[in-house]
């Protein structure tokens, strides 16, 4: 860690990396030890925090700068090295521990971060009125958050159409989860924090609830559900595979799998073999995204001659998907990716309770129709 954190800063001293990306690089880092207060050789006063050679068990930089300098104190990161980071008394630094939490809490979940979330600060594309615009990005129609000023101003520089953002005075989860015209909400988007969430995350967040995975254990029924989850995720197929611990949080099987260029591990809850080993479980999932079920069971039913494989599949897609009906619509809170809720806005009738049911019925008609001869 330490030497990616010195990489970092030399970049920065280099002019190939910003200030504000060595300081988050510095405040997220876990080892420094508090040298005190110390008169540089240019007669600067500082607190000065030096890096370790031990591995990364230490103290972030952020913990340790939570509380306000003392007036006209500044703070050094290795001061006097090659790769000092030096950040004067009075630019904010209060403000940019808390986008450094806030980043560190969205790239590496973990349980009692909702706090972090709640607390901000976030930054937003706005409208003229000051709501949040669903913005068409590709496919998509998508909110788009900051996690800093920087990233904000970094995003309108390179967009063609320059939007107005603002920080706002409180997390916007509440306001989000009263609208259905998004398909997801973008943070920090062309940055090395980059991060995507489903429709169905600040909804939950606004409960008071971090749906997200590591912050929560998935709620898993079987392993085939695990296994679903993972592809609606975009994990590879090849190359998955799990370990059994115990946690605070009870028993937790940790499935590890490609996403992309890089590898990460999802905790579900242990589950129990069933004698059918694609068996979903019983009753309404809590994990999966009905409108991707929903899209993948018109997919292989719109197939010439599907497969009694994919009829199968299609029948238990559907199935789970009437288990989450409310009324006779699928709500869109039963929405939990991108591609499942562009489905719901451009696709409303096939989300019709009855829609369904008789899709299934032609589903499960068609398993039991012997072959032609």
């Amino acid at each position: 860690m330490i030497e990616s954190v010195r990489e970092v800063l030399a970049r920065v001293a280099r002019g190939e990396s910003t200030l504000h990306d060595g300081l988050r690089a510095a405040l997220r880092a876990r080892q420094w030890q508090v040298e005190g207060e110390v008169q540089l050789r240019d007669g600067t006063s500082v607190l000065s925090l030096r890096s370790g050679l031990a591995p990364s068990v230490g103290p972030r930089g952020l913990d340790l700068l939570r509380r306000p300098l003392p007036i006209g104190l500044g703070v050094a990161f290795d001061p006097e090295e090659d790769w000092e980071l030096r950040w004067p008394e009075g630019q904010g630094l209060g403000l940019w521990t808390s986008i450094a939490e806030v980043e560190d809490a969205l790239l590496h979940p973990a349980p009692d971060q909702l706090a972090v979330l709640t607390r901000g600060p976030w930054f937003a594309v706005v409208a003229d009125d000051g709501s949040l615009p669903a913005r068409r990005e590709g496919w998509m129609r998508v909110v788009t958050l900051f996690t800093g000023p920087d990233r904000a101003a970094r995003f309108v520089a390179e967009t063609a159409s320059p939007p107005r953002i603002c920080e706002l005075e409180q997390a916007p989860w509440a306001m989000l989860a009263k609208r259905d015209d998004f398909d997801a909400v973008i943070v920090d988007p062309a940055s090395a924090g980059e991060v995507t969430w489903g429709p169905d995350v600040p909804a939950t967040l606004a409960r008071g609830i971090d749906p997200r995975p590591g912050a929560s254990v998935l709620a898993a029924r079987t392993v085939a559900e695990i296994h679903l989850w993972l592809d609606q995720a975009g994990a590879a197929r090849s190359g998955r595979s799990h370990t059994v611990r115990q946690s605070a949080r009870g028993l937790t099987c940790d499935y590890t799998a490609r996403f992309g260029e890089s590898w990460r591990t999802v905790p579900f809850a242990c589950v129990a073999p069933t004698p059918d080993p694609e068996d979903l479980g019983e009753g309404a999932t809590q994990i999966l995204c009905a409108g991707a079920l929903l899209q993948d069971a018109h997919a292989a039913l719109a197939q010439a001659g599907p497969s009694p494989l994919d009829l199968a599949a299609a029948a238990r897609w559907l199935a789970q998907v009437l288990e989450v009906a409310q009324g006779d619509r699928i709500p869109f809170c039963a929405l939990r990716t991108p591609r499942g809720a562009s489905y719901w806005r451009g696709w409303p009738e096939h989300f019709a309770v009855d829609a369904i049911a008789g899709l299934l019925e032609v589903a499960r008609g068609a398993q039991e129709r012997p072959p032609l001869l």
